[in-house]
């Protein structure tokens, strides 16, 4: 996940800028129900997880 802090001037542009990946993000979760997000967003941890159970 990425955050982005900007000035407020620059909130228009931002916005602009970002509108079109935040509508296709929106289209492509809406693909997916909540169970198979929610797998999807534990993917990338599990890895880490059990790399830390390796003595």
């Amino acid at each position: 996940m990425v955050h982005l802090h900007y000035a407020d001037a620059a909130r228009a542009a931002a916005r602009s800028r970002f509108r079109p990946l935040a509508d296709a993000t929106e289209a492509a979760r809406s693909c997916f129900r909540p169970d198979e997000r929610s797998a999807a967003l534990r993917f990338p941890t599990a890895p880490d997880e059990e790399l830390s159970r390796i003595p």
